[in-house]
């Protein structure tokens, strides 16, 4: 009977460190996803002063989120691997990602090829605003989705 108790122990001690873990890489999943977003929104305001005012300095931002990025979606993989049963495909979102870095670079290079005024033309499109707005909406959902793993598993936590 000991032996039973002690082993059903064992058990349960196990599924409580796997929820426990569950949490832990759903929380730092959500946590690299909102770096990534922060990261995109310091680069867009910086994209949008240096058009204003020309000046290089503003450009720091975005030129260490280009740097930083790669590294950045490297850290999102490694925690949703460690998810199991995680299903949002995030390769789309870190392309997109890159693809607004890159837009908000062109347009700071037409300001700087052609001028404020064809900087703020090409802003007003709004080309990487929408892109950056899509791709938040995205985040937001797989964000969504970690929330409900959290909650869920935290609720099995306290059971």
């Amino acid at each position: 009977m000991a032996l039973a108790s002690l082993a059903l122990t064992a058990v349960m001690s196990f599924r409580l460190q796997d929820r426990i873990e569950a949490v832990q890489s759903a929380t730092d999943l959500r946590r690299h996803l909102m770096m990534i977003g922060t990261t995109l929104r310091e680069a867009e305001a910086a994209q949008r002063m240096f058009v204003i005012t020309g000046e290089e300095a503003h450009l720091a931002p975005l030129t260490g989120a280009r740097q930083s990025m790669p590294g950045r979606w490297r850290s999102v993989q490694e925690a949703a691997d460690r998810l199991p049963d995680f299903s949002p495909d995030l390769d789309p979102l870190q392309r997109e990602s890159l693809d607004a870095l890159v837009s908000l670079s062109s347009t700071a290079e037409v300001r700087r090829n052609e001028g404020r005024e064809a900087g703020v033309q090409r802003v007003v499109l709004g080309k990487s605003y929408q892109i950056l707005v899509g791709l938040h909406k995205k985040m937001e959902a797989v964000m969504e989705e970690l929330d409900g793993r959290i909650e869920e598993q935290t609720r099995s936590l306290s059971r």
